[in-house]
């Protein structure tokens, strides 16, 4: 009996845990777009048609919806469908339905013959939610979105209820509660009722950082806190908007530019031309150097600096410009080809000046030609500059080529190749996967009935170079082991967009 009993409430206990434990969550549902001999259509994962490539354009709405456009020989119609390929809404010829501002809510223009275009908000039956009697529309946050009439911005909610008047002539999107608004020609801040947190008296003010922003009045510059104070003093006549770690770029009333805390306490003394921040303990600052060489060189002398110190890594070259240092502690670095910028560490005492052939070519710091590298941030070369396209590092990977027809690679931070081999072009990795352009097999091509290959259409921005690649070539899919995922097929694909179900 006991025996029993407690087999009994050994199976309750055991069912009663099947009952309470939570449902593992539904993998993502990941999509693509790929355009195949000029059709566009959507791919899953394992590089299936889900939708077949039948359509002029096709778009991601949501997280339900697709805008696509078909065309019918002259005729362009435009409709809102399912994953499932399925028709959700058949746009008419006299509204075009913009983006989703609100949940169920998309915005729509109207266009009415001989009068001026209206925008409102239209539901997924193309129901008028919020009438047409807007001029602009912009993007949904913290419950409101702003709209324009009669050139001037308020917001309303997801009624269409003005909750604050349009009045003002510049607006931006609600952060915190607040946004930056222009009126009567200066800068304020309201709140979500379109109360003045901050007075408009300023002619200009930033982004708020740290609790604080960027600001003008009286033609000077200081920060200002959230309460519209000044933190620090607008005695300065600019301030750049670049901002790391609580560092700014500042510029004093000799026309000197240092680098300042957002207490008002410079740490590098306002000496420069103009300084750069690379890092939080990196800076290059600008010096010229007369007399000036040519009307478009300003013989000006670069170096890279430690903070707060100020003292000197190394001088940078005068064709070089370096991007700030990542995560990494590298930083990006741009040079002239002929000028072998690896040598970089020959040049501690002193700059080299460019050849007189290439001066003209150099206008401040933009270069019309020029190849990338890695610096270290004690001025080393890592990665030497031989790059004609360097990208930014995604974890620990960038895209790497010598030249933009062919060589495309993904390398570390040291510059080896995470995987033999390259690419005709390449893409980021994205959820694991890259895009890239690599020659595809002789099935893929449609032939005509001579057996002749049939080319694929390509939009009219495709330059010769880009032509070209794409005579044997195709996009397909990769690991970040270089194995193939989804083999080129596609005449261009999209990274993978993936739902939550």
């Amino acid at each position: 009996m006991i025996r029993n009993m407690l087999l009994y409430l050994a199976f309750i206990g055991t069912c009663a845990a099947c009952a309470i434990r939570p449902a593992a969550p539904a993998p993502p549902s990941c999509y693509a777009i790929a355009t195949f001999y000029g059709k566009e259509g959507l791919i899953n994962r394992q590089g299936e048609w889900v939708i077949e490539p039948k359509y002029k354009s096709l778009y991601f709405f949501n997280d339900r919806l697709l805008k696509v456009y078909a065309k019918t020989g002259d005729q362009e119609e435009a409709y809102l469908i399912d994953f499932e390929g399925k028709v959700v809404y058949a746009i008419p010829d006299s509204i075009k339905v913009w983006n989703e501002v609100f949940p169920g809510l998309f915005e729509a223009e109207i266009r009415i013959e001989k009068q001026p275009t209206k925008t409102g908000c239209i539901n997924i039956k193309g129901k008028w939610v919020i009438a047409p009697q807007y001029d602009a529309m912009g993007d949904f946050s913290e419950g409101l979105v702003a709209v324009k009439r009669q050139g001037l911005w308020g917001f309303i909610n997801d009624q269409g209820k003005e909750v604050i008047a349009p009045a003002h002539q510049q607006v931006e999107y609600f952060v915190n509660g607040l946004a930056m608004v222009k009126k009567a020609g200066l800068y304020g801040i309201i709140n979500l009722q379109g109360g003045w947190e901050i007075p408009p008296v300023y002619q200009h003010i930033g982004r708020f950082v740290n609790g604080l922003a960027i600001a003008q009045k009286d033609s000077l510059y200081g920060l200002i806190d959230r309460q519209g104070k000044w933190a620090v003093p607008n005695r300065y006549p600019d301030i750049s908007p670049q901002r790391v770690q609580g560092r700014l770029v500042v510029k004093d009333t000799t026309g000197k530019w240092g680098v300042m805390n957002e207490a008002g306490q410079w740490v590098l003394k306002p000496q420069y031309e103009y300084v750069q921040l690379l890092g939080a303990n990196r800076a290059a600052v600008w010096q010229f150097t007369y007399p000036r060489r040519t009307a478009l060189h300003f013989g000006r002398k670069r170096t890279l600096v430690a903070l707060p110190s100020g003292k000197t890594i190394v001088f940078l070259n005068y064709d070089s410009f370096i991007y700030p240092f990542n995560q990494h502690g590298l930083a990006k670095i741009l040079g002239d080809a002929d000028l072998n910028w690896y040598k970089i560490n020959d040049a501690t005492q002193k700059s080299k000046p460019l050849p007189d052939r290439l001066t003209p070519r150099v206008h401040a710091d933009d270069l019309e030609f020029g190849v990338y590298g890695l610096i270290d941030t004690m001025g080393n070369m890592v990665v030497a500059t031989q790059y004609q396209f360097l990208s930014d590092f995604r974890g620990s990977v960038a895209i790497a080529t010598p030249h933009a027809a062919y060589g495309w690679r993904y390398i570390r931070p040291d510059g080896s190749q995470i995987f033999a081999g390259h690419f005709a072009e390449a893409r980021p990795f994205s959820q694991g996967w890259a895009r890239v352009l690599a020659p595809a097999d002789s099935l893929v091509f449609k032939r005509d009935k001579y057996g002749n290959r049939i080319p694929i259409p390509l939009p009219y921005y495709y330059g010769l170079q880009d032509r070209e690649k794409m005579i044997d070539n195709r996009w397909g899919f990769i690991n970040k082991k270089g194995e193939w995922m989804i083999k080129p097929r596609f005449d261009e694909v999209s990274d993978f967009y993936c739902i939550e179900r």
